[in-house]
């Protein structure tokens, strides 16, 4: 067996068979719909197990750059983990997953993303984390805000979509590029529609948009749409929803928002919906926390002060082990820890944590507000 190592050029069509067999075993493909991925201009980071010249197990990574409280990180996406059914239980995920963080560790990552919580991501310090409230809207939502005009993209306003999504305050950097690729892709699910809706209230431009995936079946009784992504004016997204609901009839439509959205949060209280929390979908790692807020050293300095943001300190013991010190009081902990306590949980944000000044400072920092997948997934 060879590997780990980056899929050739004679083995990319064999690497993506592979995973679509896996994945799309009644038809599809998934390089199709998950181009940041699985383009052959990512192949260095598509990373194999090869047995007699065929790939017998593949692992993904995409690389982006994400601002987060004012810092720019770098965030690595894992998918398409996947391994030919002969060749299961030989430790070849393991062998590539070990490979893909050293591969993000080299390029000095922040963070890691996973959209799945499976044992072999929990074993190398993935966790659930990011408190989300989650929403189903119906007929009887009724948002304060109602007028607002709904209408297509078009690849020609791909700059406008850029603008709308670069303003937000916790996002992937995300080039026309980037919007281009996945906007074309095709649906994440087979028979599946993905939508970009511009929405505009009042200015002479859109001033948002909501991207939402239906089941393209009108026969098909109670569909059930997602929201993907929205940026911009949220008053102008949230009025947008029962227009959708009736435009690709529904009959409900669901939110996943992060609890940093407290703008979002309160108006879709007012049209009188409820939220369920629960942590964001998939498993999340903070890959080396000094690193990490290292970059966020200015948003440290503004809640904190100059004087004990210079004296915190944050250490990498090993790879899945991190300290913080603050004078003479220490706290360390595991990466599944760290990373709960960085991004927390719907339980409580702060759990675990010591008390004292050291204690009293990470209270004030974390939890840090959770970047989901959005165009991005992965």
């Amino acid at each position: 067996m060879e590997g780990p190592r980056a899929v050739r050029p004679e083995e990319y069509e064999a690497a993506m068979a592979l995973i679509s067999s896996v994945f799309r075993a009644k038809g599809g493909d998934l390089a199709a719909e998950l181009p940041l991925l699985l383009h052959p201009k990512n192949r260095a980071n598509l990373r194999v197990m090869v047995e007699d010249g065929r790939p017998a197990a593949h692992i993904g990574i995409v690389e982006r750059e994400a601002v987060l409280c004012g810092g720019a990180l770098r965030v690595g996406a894992l998918g398409a983990v996947c391994t030919y059914p002969e060749f299961r239980r030989r430790g070849l995920a393991t062998q590539l997953m070990a490979d893909c963080l050293a591969r993000l560790e080299a390029d000095a990552a922040d963070l890691l993303l996973v959209s799945g919580n499976r044992t072999l991501y929990l074993r190398h310090g993935c966790t659930k984390a990011g408190p989300v409230a989650l929403f189903a809207l119906g007929p009887g939502f009724s948002p304060a805000a109602s007028s607002v005009a709904v209408g297509p993209y078009s690849p020609e306003q791909v700059d406008r979509a850029v603008a709308l999504y670069g303003a937000e305050p916790v996002r992937f950097v995300r080039p026309a590029e980037d919007f281009q690729m996945t906007l074309s892709a095709a649906p994440w699910y087979a028979n599946t529609l993905t939508e970009l809706f511009f929405l505009q209230q009042a200015g002479p431009e859109p001033e948002a948009y909501i991207v939402v995936r239906w089941p393209d079946d009108r026969k098909q009784q109670d569909r059930v749409g997602e929201v993907i992504e929205y940026a911009g004016r949220r008053s102008a997204v949230v009025a947008a929803v029962p227009i959708l609901l009736e435009r690709c009839r529904l009959a409900r439509m669901s939110f996943e928002i992060p609890a940093w959205d407290g703008t979002m949060l309160r108006l879709l209280a007012a049209g009188g919906a409820e939220p369920e929390w629960t942590e964001a979908s998939g498993t999340l790692k903070v890959l080396h926390l000094p690193r990490l807020m290292d970059k966020l050293s200015g948003y440290v300095e503004k809640r904190l002060g100059p004087t004990t943001a210079a004296q915190l300190r944050f250490e990498q013991l090993a790879p899945d082990r991190m300290r913080v010190r603050l004078g003479s009081e220490t706290w360390e902990a595991e990466g599944r820890v760290v990373t709960q306590a960085v991004f927390g949980t719907v339980s409580a944000a702060t759990d675990g944590l010591p008390a004292g000044p050291l204690g009293e400072a990470l209270a004030r920092l974390w939890p840090l507000p959770r970047l989901l997948y959005g165009l991005n997934y992965a």
